[in-house]
């Protein structure tokens, strides 16, 4: 019905990945009665539900051993999906790039799609300390929206800048419950980022020549038809194609600090 073949340009999954390397370098230092540092923990980040992680550091005592492994981390997951009117352009719109493989080709595609990715990004601790440690070094970068530049479509090369804005931060401490149930503390810091949905790539021809015949119509005496008499033909031609640069920012590494948990 939609009348094309498959395309898969990773843009979810890319903007998934981008989001995770926002947060993937974050670190909390733990001091000793004296003031002298005895830890500095990088905090873990993994994609998927918070439920997950809970259950298993309460249930499951193989894993409670090394504490400093398990808590903190941070855990995230998309949940919702809405497409922005704001930033609908017109939808005849096209990109235009030259073929990184052929330069006699071209690539077009039309203007992408607006939505927006509703995000939430769990923050797990055992004790309050740790977890203001990591929510301080979130805050201050988002008033409310931190601005990313990211190649959302390789095929294309071409970047786009990804609004994240920071919506919402929650608080949950069980601290007050019963003495056989474990604390945790969790905050909960809601996201919006702003990407684009990107259609297929088509790939055609570079127009090198154009010819325009002009033509003036007549009566032919003979046949009494109106006929058309060619008068002039014009000819343009480029000796070259000028190469159309991009400058694309990868998006994802070889080198990630934080994986997709599927379990």
């Amino acid at each position: 019905m939609l009348n094309h073949g498959h395309f898969y340009h990773a843009t979810i999954r890319n903007s998934i990945i981008c989001f995770g390397k926002l947060f993937n370098q974050l670190y909390i230092k733990r001091e000793g009665s004296t003031g002298t540092t005895e830890q500095f923990i990088k905090v873990p980040i993994t994609y998927g539900p918070k439920e997950k992680w809970l259950v298993r550091s309460e249930t499951d005592p193989d894993l409670n051993r090394p504490i400093e492994i398990i808590l903190p981390r941070m855990t995230f997951e998309i949940n919702d999906f809405q497409f922005d009117t704001q930033r609908k352009l017109n939808s005849l719109t096209e990109l235009v790039v030259q073929s990184p493989q052929d330069s006699s080709k071209q690539r077009k595609q039309f203007a992408p799609v607006p939505y927006n990715l509703g995000i939430t990004l769990y923050i797990i601790s055992k004790t309050q300390e740790d977890a203001l440690q990591i929510v301080e070094q979130i805050l201050p970068f988002f008033s409310p929206a931190y601005n990313l530049t990211v190649n959302l479509n390789p095929d294309m090369g071409y970047s786009f800048d990804v609004p994240t804005i920071l919506n919402s931060v929650s608080l949950n401490d069980d601290y007050d419950g019963q003495f056989e149930i474990k604390r945790t503390v969790l905050y909960t810091l809601q996201f919006t980022m702003k990407t684009q949905m990107f259609g297929p790539v088509k790939e055609s021809s570079v127009i090198r020549n154009v010819q325009a015949t002009i033509q003036e119509p007549f009566e032919n005496p003979l046949t009494g038809q109106t006929e058309s008499k060619k008068i002039e033909t014009y000819t343009a031609a480029i000796a070259q194609s000028t190469p159309v640069t991009t400058n694309p920012i990868p998006l994802v590494t070889d080198e990630w600090d934080f994986d997709f948990d599927d379990a």
